[in-house]
C-alpha cells in the first residue's frame, strides 16, 4: 500500500458517496441512485491517494461517518 501525492487521480471502484472525504476535489464520476446513499463509479478527483496493486481510492475515505485511521 502505497501513499500517493495530491495530483490527479481516477478509480474504477465503487465508492459510497458518504464516505468521499471532503477534502478531495471532484471532477467527474458515474452516479448510481441506490438508496440509502449513492454509489459513485469511475471518479476523477485531484487529491491524495492510496495505491494497492492496480487499484487506487482517494485517501481519507470514511467508513459509517468516521475517518480512516490510517490518514
Amino acid at each position: 500500500m502505497t501513499l500517493l501525492t495530491e495530483g490527479e487521480y481516477q478509480t474504477q471502484n465503487y465508492l459510497n458517496a458518504a464516505d468521499l472525504p471532503q477534502q478531495i476535489e471532484t471532477l467527474a464520476f458515474d452516479l448510481i441512485s441506490i438508496p440509502p446513499a449513492p454509489i459513485i463509479k469511475n471518479l476523477r478527483f485531484r487529491g491524495a491517494a492510496w495505491q494497492v496493486g492496480d487499484m487506487i481510492v482517494p485517501a481519507g475515505l470514511h467508513f459509517c461517518g468516521r475517518a480512516s485511521s490510517n490518514e
